[in-house]
């Protein structure tokens, strides 16, 4: 299951799909990338401050893009501006390509995106840039502030992650099995090909317990 499972986009709603998770057993994350707040290469923002500061003074002036109505990136803006308590426009894109391009024009002033597939295409064509992580901590690949170093809001993390699962009834040497076999696949090779395979000690139960935990919260800001 992956957070595209989990999260719903009502607000202070409970998520079927996340109640089914937390009765599920995690095993293992496979793979967790922070997501970026990303603008375009000719954007007049320098920092998320400065563009959440002109969404208070100028309420719906602030468009942001996402790639699609129900999108992971549709529902953390949406809880950006929430949090912030600003009023953002939203435009939603056919595909994360259309997405992109959307931002490097200035159609929207900005987007979530990973440090994978389109949207790294696009940072190291230099058509986006990213202003700030929504993670707990900076990224050594694109060294920008936290959200909470820029707007002071603790536990406002966004990240895109696929976990694995077992039945709540499965045996724990079962389970003890099935974790061996991630370890052994997310080898060091593989890690250095995709940086956001998690590092062996974060191949727990509990990490990946705590990111369905942590989509709960950002359900009910």
């Amino acid at each position: 299951m992956s957070n595209n499972d989990v999260v719903t986009p009502g607000f202070g709603q409970k998520s079927p799909g996340t109640e089914a998770a937390l009765r599920l057993r995690p095993v293992a994350p496979l793979l967790v990338n922070p997501f970026f707040i990303v603008v375009g290469r000719q954007s007049r923002w320098q920092s998320l401050e400065q563009m959440v500061a002109h969404a208070h003074a100028n309420p719906g002036a602030v468009r942001y893009g996402s790639w699609g109505p129900k999108s992971l990136g549709r529902i953390y803006g949406a809880k950006l501006a929430k949090a912030t308590g600003s009023q953002m426009m939203h435009i939603a894109y056919p595909n994360l390509g259309a997405l992109y391009q959307a931002v490097e024009k200035g159609e929207v002033d900005w987007a979530l995106g990973t440090g994978i597939g389109p949207a790294a295409a696009a940072y190291k064509n230099g058509a986006i840039r990213p202003i700030a992580i929504a993670d707990n901590t900076r990224d050594a690949t694109h060294d920008v502030p936290t959200i909470e170093e820029s707007l002071g809001l603790k536990a406002l993390h966004f990240r895109a992650w696929l976990g694995l699962f077992a039945n709540a009834k499965a045996s724990p040497s079962h389970l003890s099995d099935i974790q061996a076999m991630v370890d052994r696949a997310a080898s060091s090779t593989l890690r250095s090909t995709y940086p956001s395979v998690p590092t062996a000690a974060q191949l727990t139960p509990d990490v990946l317990q705590a990111l369905v935990r942590h989509e709960r919260f950002i359900q009910h800001l």
